[in-house]
């Protein structure tokens, strides 16, 4: 039975975190849009969109799992053993991942070509870090430490049933 708890709880870990990363790909991914006007590919709509938006949103959801999945692991470890639910602590967490990744592309890459788009470019980051905590928040996060909690539960209930061994007695 607690198996079966626990495997049910990573696999909702796992769904939010992939959901999580989608929703910050789909909001960088709308945010660039509209900072740097992506040009059409092949001037028709439907293979624009598909190139624009469904590759341009795979790609940037497989690129957001990779990149924060350590810091992710660490924050979800951390609100799972001490039971943290509050939506602050997940929105936090992805806007110092998304500001840490807007952080190590400029490093990587170079700056931006101008002070104004520096700055929506930090602000598109930090969107999608919150958009990607606030995701996991509403999925899995209102319900961390669920499992510990009758894990905890359940150790004391069965140390209240057991029967005290008298000290004397070996």
């Amino acid at each position: 039975m607690i198996f079966l708890r626990v495997l049910g709880r990573l696999t909702l870990i796992s769904v939010a975190f992939f959901l999580a990363s989608l929703a910050a790909a789909l909001t960088a991914t709308a945010g660039l849009e509209h900072a740097y006007g992506l040009t059409t590919v092949t001037g028709e709509p439907v293979a624009d969109f598909f190139f624009h938006w469904v590759l341009s949103v795979m790609v940037s959801t497989m690129a957001i799992g990779q990149f924060s999945l350590t810091l992710a692991a660490v924050a979800i470890i951390a609100a799972e053993s001490l039971g943290l639910r509050s939506w602050l602590y997940y929105a936090a967490v992805g806007a110092l991942m998304g500001a840490l990744a807007l952080t190590t592309l400029e490093s990587t890459h170079g700056a931006a070509p101008s002070a104004h788009l520096a700055n929506l470019e930090a602000l598109i980051f930090i969107a999608a870090g919150l958009a990607g905590g606030l995701t996991y928040w509403l999925i899995a996060g209102r319900s961390a430490g669920a499992v510990m909690a009758r894990f905890v539960r359940a150790a004391k209930t069965a140390g209240e049933d057991s029967p005290a061994e008298p000290e004397g007695s070996n």
